[in-house]
C-alpha cells in the first residue's frame, strides 16, 4: 500500500487496468505461449521502455489487458506548501503580482460590503429613539465606548443590546468600502516592506544569523503615519496627505483584513502589522554569496603584522642591504655629494656635477698665517 504523499503516474493508471484484467481472467496454454513469444521477440530486438509499451499497447488492443508496461508507476506528491522562507524577499514581478491581488480581493471585498450595508439600511429602519432619560444615556454610552470599533464587531454589539432591551435603539454601522485613494497608500507600504526585509536580511547576515522564517510568521511591516503620509519620491510628495488621513486608511484597510496582526505600543511608536497571506506574493531565494577576498574591506584592527621578508641574517645580503641602505640614505644630498669614481671609471654613473668649492688661496696668504718660526726660510 503506497503512502498518501506518492500518485499513480501514466503507466501506473495503465498497469492498474491491467492487474484488474488480469484478476478476472484465466490464461489458456496458448494465450501464455503468445505472451513468451511477445517478450523473446523484445527482448530479441533490443527493444527501449518507449518502443515496449508501444508494442505492449499494441499486443494488448489484440489480446486484451495481458502486458504489464516498464516504467515508474509511482510519484512522489510535489506539496506546494512548506514552513519555512529561507531568505525572503519581494522583487518587481512580485510586487506588481501583490498589487493584482490587492486589487482583486477590494473588488470582492467591495460586492460584500455592498449588499451587507443593503441589510444594515433595512435594519436601521427599525430603529427607535429612547422614551426614557435612562434609556437614552445608556445608548449614548454605548455610542461613545464603541464608536471606535469596526463595523461587524460594533453591530454585533449593537444587536446584542436592542435585543435586551427588545427593541432597536441604536442603528448599526455601514462597512465602509475601499476607495481608490487607498491602493496608493498600499503601494506605498509594499514599498516600505520590501526596504525593510532588505535591511533585515542584511543585518542577519551581518551578524552570521539565518534568514530563515516560518511562512506563517512573516516580518511583520512597521508603519510610522506621519512619515507614511509625507513619504516623497525624488523630493515630490507621493501621497500629499496628513497624518490623520494616513491613520483613516490603515483603518480601513484593517477592517477590511487586508493588514492583519495588528500591534499597537502607544502613540509614540510605529504601530506593527502583517499582510493578508492571499494577497502578499513572498519570494523565497538564496542569500548572496560573500565577496571576493579582494572586494572586501577589511578594517585596521583586522590586520596582521607579517614578518619583512627581506631581513636576512646571511652574510652576503647583509652587505648588499648595507650598500642599498648606503645609496638610499644619501639621495638627500645629491646636489652636494661628488662621486669618487667620477672622472676615473668610465662605467661609474655620475650622480651629481653640481659641486661646491672654496677659492683658491695664494701661497703668500697661506705663508702670512703660518707662525714666525714657520716663516722662516731654510
Amino acid at each position: 500500500m503506497k503512502k498518501n504523499n506518492t500518485s499513480l503516474t501514466a503507466i501506473g493508471l495503465y498497469n492498474q487496468k491491467v492487474h484488474e484484467y488480469l484478476q478476472n481472467t484465466t490464461l489458456d496454454s496458448i494465450t501464455q505461449l503468445t505472451i513468451k513469444l511477445f517478450k523473446d521477440n523484445a527482448q530479441r530486438n533490443k527493444l527501449n521502455d518507449a518502443q515496449y509499451n508501444k508494442a505492449v499497447e499494441e499486443f494488448n488492443t489484440q489480446h486484451g489487458y495481458l502486458l504489464l508496461k516498464k516504467g515508474k508507476e509511482y510519484e512522489k506528491a510535489i506539496s506546494k506548501h512548506y514552513n519555512y522562507i529561507n531568505y525572503p524577499f519581494l522583487d518587481r514581478s512580485a510586487m506588481k503580482s501583490t498589487m493584482d491581488n490587492y486589487r482583486q480581493y477590494v473588488h470582492t471585498y467591495n460586492q460584500q460590503a455592498i449588499e451587507y450595508n443593503k441589510a444594515i439600511a433595512e435594519y436601521n429602519k427599525t430603529v427607535i429613539s429612547p422614551n426614557t432619560p435612562t434609556l437614552a444615556q445608556q445608548v449614548a454610552d454605548f455610542t461613545k465606548k464603541h464608536r471606535s470599533e469596526f463595523a461587524t464587531i460594533y453591530n454585533k454589539g449593537v444587536a446584542k443590546f436592542n435585543a435586551q432591551k427588545n427593541a432597536n435603539y441604536i442603528a448599526k454601522k455601514r462597512k465602509p468600502t475601499i476607495k481608490y485613494t487607498t491602493e496608493l497608500l498600499f503601494n506605498v507600504l509594499v514599498g516600505f516592506y520590501i526596504a525593510q526585509l532588505k535591511q533585515r536580511n542584511s543585518y542577519l547576515l551581518e551578524i552570521n544569523r539565518p534568514t530563515s522564517v516560518l511562512k506563517n510568521a512573516l516580518p511583520k511591516l512597521t508603519i510610522d503615519h506621519r512619515k507614511l503620509a509625507t513619504h516623497t519620491i525624488a523630493e515630490i510628495p507621493r501621497l500629499a496627505i496628513c497624518k490623520k488621513t494616513a491613520q483613516n486608511h490603515i483603518k480601513r484597510l484593517r477592517e477590511a483584513n487586508i493588514l492583519i496582526n495588528y500591534t499597537y505600543t502607544n502613540q509614540y511608536k510605529p504601530i506593527m502589522v502583517n499582510f493578508h497571506p492571499e494577497i502578499l506574493t513572498i519570494l523565497d531565494g538564496n542569500p548572496p554569496k560573500p565577496k571576493r577576498i579582494e572586494n572586501q574591506f577589511f578594517k585596521q584592527e583586522n590586520w596582521k603584522e607579517l614578518p619583512d621578508n627581506n631581513d636576512t641574517t646571511r652574510t652576503f645580503l647583509l652587505k648588499e642591504k648595507e650598500i642599498k641602505d648606503c645609496v638610499h640614505n644619501t639621495e638627500f644630498q645629491k646636489e652636494e655629494f661628488i662621486c669618487p669614481a667620477d672622472g676615473f671609471y668610465k662605467n661609474t654613473t655620475v650622480i651629481s656635477k653640481k659641486t661646491t668649492t672654496r677659492p683658491r688661496q695664494t701661497f703668500k696668504a697661506v705663508k702670512a698665517l703660518l707662525p714666525d718660526f714657520l716663516k722662516q726660510e731654510k
